[in-house]
């Protein structure tokens, strides 16, 4: 078979073109995409950059507000969370023993049950009482300068006078967070 001219000039025409194309493809195409990458992350970052520099003013501000704000939580929660002194505890129980007339029979305390950041001093208390007067007695204990709270009632006999034995778990918490960072 005889190729004209004109054909082996249109093949060649055709292999140049190919061997451009898969040049291109190859070649020049992952280049080309990782110039317009760069060009776009450039772009944002150079956007970033911009919004920053004008919240950068923003931030000094800010960081004064949140040591501000630290301090006033702080400060609120040493009210509520203080280190444990049980003897302070043990005297608000004889006053209110003394204040409702009840028969405290035992106060035993357990060891610290450690959570994140606060820990809890679990104190379990027996006492006689009726029902009034106990509701009286947690509200007191609960409204108590350092946070108790009420974790559990066992409630076990009622005598003819309506007098409840009562075993409740109270539960002292002290926020340890609080002192790590002041140290």
């Amino acid at each position: 078979m005889k190729l004209s001219n004109r054909e082996k000039t249109l093949i060649v025409i055709a292999c140049v073109l190919l061997a451009f194309l898969i040049y291109f493809r190859l070649y020049l195409k992952p280049i080309v995409d990782q110039i317009i990458e760069a060009k776009v992350s450039i772009q944002q970052n150079s956007q970033l950059v911009q919004k920053n520099s004008k919240t950068g003013r923003k931030t000094d501000e800010q960081e004064s507000l949140l040591k501000n704000y630290n301090t006033k939580i702080q400060q609120l929660s040493q009210g509520y969370f203080c280190p444990v002194d049980m003897s302070s505890v043990l005297v608000l129980f004889e006053k209110l023993e003394i204040k409702y007339d009840i028969t405290i029979d035992s106060i035993s305390v357990n060891d610290y049950i450690e959570k994140e950041g606060y820990r809890i001093l679990p104190i379990d208390i027996s006492l006689k009482t009726d029902q009034e007067t106990f509701n009286k007695f947690i509200n007191d204990v609960e409204n108590y300068e350092k946070k108790i709270i009420l974790m559990s009632v066992n409630i076990s006999s009622q005598d003819e006078e309506g007098i409840l034995n009562i075993t409740s778990k109270l539960g002292l918490y002290e926020i340890t967070g609080l002192k790590e960072q002041k140290q």
